[in-house]
């Protein structure tokens, strides 16, 4: 059986700074919620791009385009993003600042920082707890997944040691997590070469 054709929706006018281009996509987000849109980040334009499919409209909805930077409204490098279908709250791992930021979509209040001070290195993921209130981050660069809970200042590692290594307990640049159905965590230890399951219910998490 051969593959079936593919429809391009964004990247037909080639790599580029523009509206109607892309450098370098990390990641994307359908929201269920919202079956006409998707979200990606488009992360040498330092920016996150909004399409949505009705209008065939593209816009920036957060950072500034191709303009790095480490205040309160630009990015640098996004990478993993995640959204709140709920409270249409869009977290970004914004990885070369080594931080996540919240960006409320209903435009109530400016960007702000929820997680990082000091303490991320190069965050490539996040991801949402079922509840839709705390982060769970690959902490890429310290080779560990953290447990940030909201509104606070300091994150809890889960999964690795702070230290590369490949026994069961340890990560290697971890650079993707999804749970599944039952709250597992399901981690690419990127440089290991191998996919790992925590079981964050049996752990207390």
């Amino acid at each position: 059986m051969s593959s079936p054709d593919a429809i391009t929706l964004i990247g037909r006018y080639g790599q580029g700074p523009n509206i109607n281009q892309i450098n370098k996509v990390t990641n994307i987000v359908a929201p269920g919620r919202y079956p006409s849109l998707l979200l990606m980040s488009d992360s040498r334009n330092a920016r996150i791009l909004l399409w949505d499919s009705e209008k065939d409209i593209t816009e920036v909805i957060a950072g500034i385009s191709c303009t790095s930077g480490s205040d309160s409204i630009h990015l640098d490098n996004p990478f993993g993003i995640t959204f709140n279908e709920r409270t249409n709250a869009l977290y970004i791992a914004d990885r070369s600042n080594n931080r996540i930021q919240k960006y409320d979509m209903n435009e109530q209040y400016p960007p702000i920082t929820v997680a990082g001070w000091g303490q991320l290195n190069s965050p490539h993921a996040i991801q949402l707890d079922p509840g839709g209130i705390d982060l769970f981050i690959a902490d890429t660069l310290n080779h560990r997944i953290l447990l940030w809970l909201n509104g606070n200042l300091q994150g809890r590692t889960i999964a690795g040691t702070g230290n590369a290594g490949n026994s069961i307990i340890e990560l290697n640049s971890p650079t993707q997590i999804r749970f599944d159905s039952d709250y597992n965590l399901y981690v690419v230890d990127k440089n290991n070469s191998r996919i790992q399951r925590f079981d964050l219910i049996s752990n207390g998490c």
